[in-house]
């Protein structure tokens, strides 16, 4: 049986009978469930761009400006009254965080002083926008290994 594989598919390119496996069940039953139109599953979860929104923009901006302030507010605090500023660091900001990830996390998505400050610039046109090259798009997987080395 040269012309057989060790499942026993059919080899096209043996032509005798006598050198072929017979037909094992494995290949009946792929052919059996395998659907004659691709199925498409409805949508369980929709990612973020899709789903409804349940407070307006302006709502998370406002909520984005006040993270920023207390951001700040906090480190003027911790310069200026380093004990104040550590209670309410570690005795109310850290604390609260599980518990803001775990009941509700895109709330912290959403108003992160660091991701704040970070879509600035586009939500004032401001960004530049700048795009790589074509050359150091081709060089980005090297540049990546060079940069954890």
């Amino acid at each position: 049986m040269s012309g057989s594989s060790t499942l026993g598919i059919l080899d096209p390119e043996t032509d005798s009978a006598s050198e072929q496996a017979p037909v094992p069940l494995l290949n009946q039953v792929i052919e059996a469930n395998l659907p004659a139109q691709p199925v498409t599953a409805p949508i369980t979860f929709h990612n973020y761009m899709q789903m409804r929104r349940v407070l307006p923009i302006y709502f998370w901006h406002i909520l984005r400006v006040i993270s920023v302030i207390f951001a700040i507010s906090l480190r003027i605090i911790l310069f200026i009254r380093p004990n104040t500023g550590l209670n309410i660091f570690w005795g109310l900001f850290i604390p609260a965080l599980p518990l803001v990830f775990f009941a509700a996390p895109g709330l912290w998505r959403n108003i992160c002083p660091m991701a704040a400050l970070n879509q600035t610039p586009r939500l004032f046109s401001f960004s530049r926008n700048l795009v790589l090259p074509p050359r150091l798009k081709e060089l980005r997987p090297l540049l990546r290994q060079l940069a954890a080395a």
